[in-house]
């Protein structure tokens, strides 16, 4: 519910008294609009159209194929 303005990642389960099973647990990183204020986060929003990066994770080859090719397809509409 609250992904459109949180940015958050995964932690692993863990064991909660009173559950049989472990529960799957986040990591509060920041809202969307204050970690778009800094270098390593980058985030465009329009109709249609959710960009996000987060810089200093993730492979940067492959991120920079795939926008490559979202540029071709945008020029081919």
């Amino acid at each position: 519910m609250v992904k459109d303005w949180l940015l958050a990642e995964e932690q692993e389960a863990t064991s909660i008294k009173g559950f049989s099973k472990p529960v799957k647990t986040s990591r509060v990183l920041g809202t969307i609009d204050d970690l778009a204020k800094n270098e390593n986060y980058f985030h465009h929003e329009d109709d249609g159209v959710k960009i996000s990066i987060e810089g200093n994770r993730g492979n940067k080859r492959k991120t920079k194929d795939a926008l490559k090719r979202a540029l071709a397809q945008l020029d081919k509409l």
